[in-house]
């Protein structure tokens, strides 16, 4: 096409025209790329099962190593934890021994206290019930007590009374 072609209006039919070559040359780049898409997936299919059971077999002999080795490991940590919780069991029966031994402690204690306060007890109800019998002969060997001083104290006065006469 020159320059001045291009300068021209087009018509409907040159753009019907176009459209129309323009869908033919797309369903026949259409259908060779599917061609080339067919022919291409057929391949990478194929490289991809050859792939795949390589890589199988692969991983079926890591598996085999590894497993193995996985085994051994296990084998190894499962022995360390058995020693750990033996460990705290015997640490868990310690501590059960001394709770017995607080327990009895304090069982011991508990019952001591019990005999004291009873004790205690025994001694307040004993006092404050005799405290009224015990005043009361207070009261009475005081009232005893002033009545014979102050018979002395007369009989003193009486004496330095006649001595002064």
């Amino acid at each position: 096409m020159l320059d001045q072609d291009l300068d021209q209006p087009a018509t409907r039919r040159d753009l019907h025209a176009f459209a129309v070559s323009l869908r033919e040359e797309m369903r026949a780049g259409d259908a060779a790329l599917r061609e080339e898409m067919r022919a291409g997936d057929t391949a990478l299919r194929e490289e991809m099962r050859a792939g795949d059971a390589a890589l199988r077999e692969e991983m079926r002999a890591g598996d085999a190593a590894l497993d193995a080795s996985l085994r051994g490991e296990i084998h190894a940590r499962d022995e360390r934890i058995d020693q750990r919780f033996d460990e705290m069991d015997r640490r868990f029966d310690a501590m059960d021994r001394r709770f017995d031994e607080l327990r009895a402690h304090f069982d011991l204690t508990a019952e001591n206290f019990r005999a004291e306060f009873r004790n205690l007890y025994d001694w307040t109800l004993a006092r404050t019930s005799s405290l009224g019998a015990r005043l009361d002969h207070v009261e009475k060997d005081h009232g005893t007590r002033l009545l014979s001083v102050e018979t002395r104290v007369t009989r003193l006065e009486r004496r330095r009374q006649s001595n002064r006469r």
